[in-house]
Order: C-alpha cells, then sequence, then structure tokens
C-alpha cells in the first residue's frame, strides 16, 4: 500500500532527474558532432549510454560533475566497466579520455593495448590521450578498471582520427 503511494513522487523525482540529465547531454553530444576529428564518442554517466557499457560487476555508479556526467568504477579489474567503441578499420586511433575531477590510478585496455591511467588529484576536468595500434576491425573495445580502492571517474571517452588537427 505504500508502495504505490509513493510512486507518483518516486516517478516525479525520476523525471525531473532525466531532463536535468538531457539539459546537461544536448550541448555535448552537438559539441562532438561538430568535431570533424571524433571518429566514435561514448558521454559516460548518462542514461542514453546504457545500452552502451559494459560493467563486470555493479560496484560502481554514476554521478554529475561540472556541466556532465560521470561513471566510476569500483576497486579493482573484477569491477570495472567497458565499452566497444567503432573506429576504422586498418586505421590508427588516438583514445581521448575525459576524467572528471579527483580520480584514482586505473589500467585501461584499448584494441588489444594496455596503458596506466595515473591519479588525478585536481577538481577539474582533465584530459588523458593514447595512441592507439592499427586495428584489425571497426570495433575497438576499452576496459577501464581502478588499481586501488578509489574509483576512476570518467566523464567521456572519444576516439580520435590522428591524421585531423586534434589535442
Amino acid at each position: 500500500e505504500g508502495f504505490f503511494r509513493e510512486m507518483p513522487a518516486a516517478m516525479r523525482s525520476l523525471a525531473a532527474g532525466l531532463a536535468r540529465e538531457r539539459a546537461l547531454e544536448i550541448p555535448l553530444r552537438a559539441a562532438l558532432r561538430a568535431r570533424r576529428e571524433v571518429v566514435d564518442a561514448v558521454l559516460c554517466g548518462f542514461a542514453t549510454e546504457m545500452h552502451r557499457v559494459a560493467k563486470r560487476l555493479h560496484t560502481g555508479g554514476t554521478g554529475f560533475f561540472a556541466d556532465r556526467m560521470y561513471r566510476a568504477s569500483g576497486a579493482g579489474p573484477d569491477a570495472g566497466f567497458g565499452y566497444t567503441l567503432r573506429g576504422r578499420k586498418g586505421a590508427a586511433a588516438r583514445l581521448l579520455l575525459r576524467v572528471a575531477g579527483p580520480s584514482g590510478p586505473a589500467a585501461l585496455e584499448a584494441g588489444g593495448a594496455r596503458f596506466d591511467l595515473p591519479a588525478e588529484e585536481n577538481a577539474r576536468l582533465s584530459e588523458r590521450a593514447f595512441d592507439l595500434p592499427r586495428q584489425a576491425t571497426e570495433e575497438i573495445p576499452i576496459r577501464i578498471w581502478s588499481v586501488t580502492p578509489r574509483p576512476v571517474r570518467l566523464a567521456g571517452i572519444e576516439l580520435l582520427d590522428p591524421k585531423e588537427d586534434c589535442v
């Protein structure tokens, strides 16, 4: 009985949260579309990216950071998350990660290569770029996890064409 009585307020809260997300997401997506060097991208943490994320365990979360959202990992390789980006077969690519504020150190596997992502202690959005080897397929799996108990917080992942003017 109490469940049904509380449902309208809960649904209004959910709808308000989604409206807030969309208000942030629309200009970010427009900015990504306007950049020629962007081959594929994920805005991490938004409800619309849920179909793309592959979580190992449900220990991470999402949150708001400045003008965007982020996805946080849990601790360790079993509590990371990943995405599959679509690149250009046979082409080299650059991967750009947007880290949302303070974030723990992490390991990144991308397109068959492994990289270290250092901790970020600042309170702003920061960027880390990684050059990927030529890819045999269009699908580029990305997996990231924290290497300490501190979560890694990603606001975005961009696959860039290194031939274009970028980062």
